[in-house]
């Protein structure tokens, strides 16, 4: 079935891959020009475009984000210009998702009212631990997220006995399964997924996978598109 979010996907990954060889190809030729002299004969476009680097740097400099996300980009655009800046506006900038970021504020600030920090949780990890109870004090005054004990939640030091988890509930499921992923590989893991959710469709539950086009660029192609439908 051709959903609209499944269009959505194809023409955003597209876009972005075409303006990404774009921003490679323009440096590529910048490059080459300076090779061939553009400092000597257009000395006024060389300077135009690292002024305006140079503001764009300073302008990510003044930005109120870590240090880890500001380092990278300033690098980038200090050493190549073109592609740096390029690549900044393309998916540095977040355009595309501040939208996105601003619904999910809106409930954000819908549910955080809802979500109560009980004290008995917090003075028995200050008791057992201080440590963690500084790093849970931490995320639940800048994330907003409280401390909560005696949880049904499973803790799994090795991903081998995650994906082992994984797969018992995933062969469990009765109504839908959804799954989002960053990055699919298709490799001896991800089949045995695959095995299971085949194996599901068919046994009539709603199976939708997610996963970003860009974090999956070298790991899969349109066959495996083709297969997932």
């Amino acid at each position: 079935m051709k959903t609209e979010e499944r269009k959505q996907e194809t023409k955003n990954g597209v876009m972005r891959l075409i303006l990404a060889l774009i921003a490679i190809v323009a440096e590529v030729v910048f490059i080459a020009l300076i090779m061939f002299g553009i400092s000597e004969h257009f000395p006024w476009i060389d300077i135009l475009i690292r002024i305006f680097a140079l503001i764009l740097v300073l302008v990510i400099y003044g930005m109120h984000i870590s240090g880890s996300l500001k380092s990278p980009w300033i690098i980038l655009i200090l050493l190549t210009p073109v592609l740096g800046t390029l690549l900044y506006f393309l998916i540095g900038t977040n355009l595309s998702t501040r939208k996105m970021k601003k619904n999910f504020t809106n409930i954000d600030e819908k549910l955080f009212p809802w979500i109560e920090q009980k004290q008995e949780p917090v003075k028995n990890l200050y008791d057992k631990d201080l440590r963690s109870f500084r790093v849970a004090q931490y995320l639940c005054e800048y994330s907003h997220y409280p401390v909560y004990q005696n949880t049904d939640v499973v803790y799994y030091d090795d991903a081998a006995k995650g994906l082992e988890a994984q797969l018992k509930d995933l062969a469990a499921a009765k109504h839908f399964i959804f799954m989002e992923y960053h990055a699919i590989e298709m490799k001896e893991s991800f089949q045995r997924i695959l095995d299971i959710l085949t194996a599901k469709v068919k046994e009539g539950v709603d199976v939708r996978v997610f996963y970003d086009d860009m974090g999956s660029i070298g790991f899969i192609n349109t066959d495996f598109v083709k297969k997932m439908e």
